[in-house]
């Protein structure tokens, strides 16, 4: 865990507000969405386009992220909770 997870200030709000910490290795790629959760559904939805330039690719991708939901970045969380 990163050193400001155990600092003696989160380590006391954790306790008080019952929240436990999750043991990982450090950079664990299983608990950053973007591994697991956006690149996946990034590619699933860009694969087999083709694109004219750099500004199209940009505009297909910031369209794509515009459509999800704020609530699906913390949905990949409870299943492995």
């Amino acid at each position: 865990n990163v050193n400001a997870h155990t600092s003696v200030t989160v380590t006391t709000f954790s306790a008080k507000k019952g929240v436990s910490l999750l043991n990982h290795p450090p950079y664990s790629p299983d608990f950053a969405p973007a591994d697991f959760f956006l690149f996946p559904r990034l590619k699933l939805k860009l694969k087999g386009k083709r694109f004219q330039s750099v500004l199209d690719i940009q505009q297909s991708v910031a369209r794509q992220l515009n459509e999800i939901k704020a609530e699906q970045f913390s949905n990949p969380f409870l299943t492995i909770m």
